[in-house]
């Protein structure tokens, strides 16, 4: 490295699946665990998507190192989803932070009967509070999801589109694992 890792500020985590080492393109360098087999990128004529994107089959899983940066009651997550396979009958998990299922700060799932995202986080009033969006995640296309934290407020957007919101009963529990 020639300098020291620079990003905006407040970026804690930044992975683009772009290399085989799961390089964290933040300032924080938290390399991420178990690295997914690679799969296409996110191309359309207009997007300009270069690289890979991460492939989860259902049993697959990778882990990102814990890290202080990470124990903030407000934040920002975004990524883009690719739905292979429809409904499963059980909860599919496609983030969760925290050591046990006490720990939901933050969790998205997708509802086990249909393409629904299920936000969870634990607050100091109860262990599991949260939204469920409103869309429906559609099958073989791309779909951006962004969950946003500040204060008591938590938000879903799907697609740059405002899906849903909650004003959380008492202040986001950080999980310190």
């Amino acid at each position: 490295m020639l300098a020291a890792a620079s990003g905006p500020e407040g970026l804690v985590g930044w992975w683009s699946f772009d290399d085989r080492f799961g390089h964290d393109s933040s300032p924080t360098n938290n390399y991420m665990r178990d690295i997914p087999t690679a799969g296409p990128s996110f191309r359309t004529p207009h997007s300009g998507g270069q690289g890979y994107s991460g492939y989860f089959n259902g049993t697959a899983q990778s882990s990102i190192p814990h890290s202080p940066a990470y124990q903030v009651p407000e934040f920002s997550l975004m990524f883009w989803l690719f739905l292979l396979q429809d409904s499963t009958g059980s909860w599919r998990t496609l983030l969760h932070k925290g050591a046990d299922i006490g720990n939901l700060t933050p969790t998205i799932q997708l509802w086990p009967k249909e393409r629904r995202l299920h936000v969870r986080v634990s607050t100091d009033y109860f262990w599991n509070e949260g939204l469920d969006s409103r869309a429906v995640v559609g099958m073989r296309r791309w779909t951006h999801v962004a969950v946003t934290s500040t204060s008591q407020l938590l938000q879903l957007y799907i697609n740059g589109i405002s899906d849903t919101q909650v004003i959380l009963r008492a202040s986001i529990r950080v999980s310190a694992m």
